[in-house]
């Protein structure tokens, strides 16, 4: 019986081992033989080569700052790169008016992060000058909407543009809501092609040449752009610019503001003629220098008049009054919560403790009044 070795390639036949035809036939094939050797083999008419044909898909490969590669999917698909911040601020506005079109959502929250970023140091600033009531003034807030309200509305349009929808959708409570969050249309619509989260006016992108046969695939296409250190830089320069612009801005307008509202504070004063005690037969009413005062029921902390009206405040409100000062009577009469005069709340006080006594209290108001020193806005 023949002995074949474990890798097949030798047989033993009368005492000797010797190749088999698997050896055989591998050196025939180009296999170098045991002594070094390679075994020549005739070879045939040769083929033709097939073509090499690279199949790839596409992809976006993130662009660094100042230099690199970016690889941007257009066409079919989303694309994979985020808008960059500076880019939506610099996009949205240069689009002001612009209601035509699709907007990414980075585009749109990148936006819209901005305003509230700049939203809340205003409201500071308004706080600080104007109050931190409901109805005082917010005017650099009213400002800054008032500048943002038509680009907001047109990203806003373009962002549910992407999602295949009308722009009206933007005017539906919840669901509008609903259409920014959700990633858009993967392909073209009646509203324009994929948002590929670049600028059109971005100019720190060149197109480049790519170089060998590439297999296009049906319907795609690739934008192939490299960044250059220097338009980086002129974009972080411009954009750094505009914030130090906007805080300057913002700190000038602040100190002119500040001006005019410590004018109005300095208006604010306590009349020398009305501090002191004040009676009448119901009520004492004491007015201090320094702005304190005293009322009979707790209902005033503080005072200060303005022309010819008198404010009294506690810790949660305010109230206005229209008075007059006649010899030593003090008259006051309250405006109600529509700034409207109440002519028959008016009521008065006589200087010190002389109106605590009812009689002589009624006689000075009788003689005030037969003197003609009445006001005629006082008709209690």
């Amino acid at each position: 019986m023949t002995e074949i070795s474990e890798d097949g390639f030798w047989e033993m036949a009368e005492g000797e081992w010797t190749p088999t035809e698997k050896q055989l036939e591998a050196l025939q094939n180009g296999a170098i033989g045991h002594d070094g050797e390679t075994v020549q083999q005739e070879i045939g008419e040769a083929e033709s080569p097939k073509p090499f044909v690279h199949r790839f898909s596409p992809q976006v490969v993130p662009a660094t700052i100042g230099g690199g590669m970016t690889i941007i999917q257009a066409g079919i698909g989303r694309p994979v790169n985020m808008m960059s911040f500076q880019d939506s601020i610099i996009s949205v506005l240069t689009k002001y008016i612009r209601f035509e079109g699709r907007a990414s959502r980075s585009e749109y929250w990148w936006f819209f992060l901005a305003t509230i970023i700049v939203s809340i140091p205003l409201g500071l600033v308004d706080g600080l000058l104007f109050g931190w009531g409901y109805s005082d003034p917010a005017v650099f807030s009213w400002l800054f909407n008032l500048a943002i309200f038509l680009p907001t509305l047109a990203v806003s349009i373009r962002r549910v543009h992407d999602t295949g929808r009308s722009g009206w959708y933007t005017l539906i409570p919840f669901y509008n809501l609903y259409l920014f969050i959700i990633e858009g249309e993967v392909v073209p619509n009646i509203y324009g092609p994929v948002p590929n989260n670049v600028r059109k006016d971005d100019i720190s992108t060149q197109p480049a040449i790519v170089q060998g046969q590439i297999a296009p695939i049906p319907e795609q296409y690739l934008v192939i752009s490299s960044s250059k250190d220097a338009s980086g830089k002129k974009a972080m320069i411009i954009t750094a610019g505009i914030v130090i612009g906007v805080v300057l801005l913002t700190v000038v307008l602040s100190g002119v503001l500040y001006v005019w509202a410590s004018s109005l504070a300095a208006s604010n004063t306590q009349d020398s003629n009305l501090v002191g005690d004040w009676t009448n037969p119901y009520d004492k009413l004491e007015l201090q220098s320094d702005g304190n005062a005293k009322e009979s029921t707790g209902a005033f902390e503080s005072w200060y008049n303005v022309g010819e009206n008198l404010y009294f405040e506690d810790e949660e409100y305010s109230y206005k009054y229209r008075y007059s000062l006649v010899d030593d009577i003090l008259f006051l009469a309250p405006y109600d919560g529509d700034g409207v005069l109440s002519e028959e709340d008016c009521t008065a006080y006589l200087q010190g403790s002389n109106g605590e006594s009812e009689s002589h209290f009624n006689d000075r108001i009788e003689q005030a009044q037969s003197n003609g020193k009445f006001p005629n806005w006082c008709n209690p």
